[in-house]
């Protein structure tokens, strides 16, 4: 063996991998993980990217309110019951008792993820979706005319979904529902209706299940990916900075003779 010449080796490059919906989901800021990493679907979003450019998909969500703490379930569709993304969610705190709100707006801003995911895995540049819940205040993000005001309830989630919605390449059609239509004459909704009453059971399904795998089910104190600039008092979020909630969060006499 003769050596005849001598040279640098080529770089070997790896062929480019290919990227899945789930890898655009993971890809996420981790502040989005939590309301993405129970997401699931069987072809990869291909199905749905279709409906949305055609203007035939859905998201309805739901939640389940236990005291304090809660969870979200969420679902997409197109046409066909074979293709859909399902995701569930434990709601970040604080959430306060009664707040459905809280966790219905979780549901949202996974929907919002989870769509805006399926548009840049499969090139979808416009189309539009039908988003549909039973609180009418978590589908305000999706108006045209709101804008975040800090007296907003749930600023922070109310913050995420509206800045979510912005970076979305399709249009966004928000309708409200009645709940537990299940129990109740039907509407004229029947579709999204039934959907609704679908994922109510889920989510109070995944809050069974949380309650078997988890030693609690108090709320995790996140940063969530879009809510933008956020006050905290020590660990705890403040998560509609008014200024009465400011006020009372210094907790200082005299200051607070300045908050009427």
């Amino acid at each position: 063996m003769v050596i005849t010449s001598v040279g640098v080796a080529p770089v070997a490059v790896p062929p480019e991998a290919h990227l899945t919906l789930y890898s655009h989901l993971e890809s996420l800021p981790r502040s989005a993980h939590w309301a993405v990493q129970h997401a699931s679907d069987n072809d990869d979003g291909l199905h749905l990217s279709q409906a949305i450019r055609s203007g035939q998909a859905v998201a309805v969500s739901d939640a389940s309110l236990h005291g304090t703490s809660g969870t979200s379930s969420t679902v997409v569709k197109g046409s066909s019951q074979e293709h859909r993304l399902l995701c569930h969610a434990q709601v970040p705190g604080p959430v306060k008792e009664g707040d459905s709100l809280r966790c219905k707006l979780a549901g949202s801003y996974s929907a919002v993820l989870c769509v805006n995911a399926i548009c840049l895995q499969h090139n979808v540049t416009q189309g539009s979706i039908m988003v549909a819940c039973d609180n009418i205040n978590s589908l305000r993000p999706f108006k045209p005319e709101y804008l975040p005001n800090p007296r907003d309830a749930n600023l922070d989630l109310m913050q995420a979904v509206w800045a979510s919605v912005q970076q979305s390449p399709i249009d966004w059609n928000p309708v409200h529902l009645h709940g537990h239509q299940d129990r109740k004459v039907k509407e004229s909704h029947r579709r999204l209706s039934a959907l609704n009453c679908e994922i109510d059971a889920r989510a109070k399904l995944f809050y069974w299940h949380l309650s078997t795998v988890l030693s609690t089910l108090e709320a995790p104190q996140l940063p969530v990916h879009n809510e933008g600039w956020t006050v905290w008092s020590g660990d705890i979020k403040l998560p509609s900075p008014s200024r009465e909630c400011l006020y009372a969060a210094i907790q200082d006499p005299i200051t607070q003779l300045y908050s009427i």
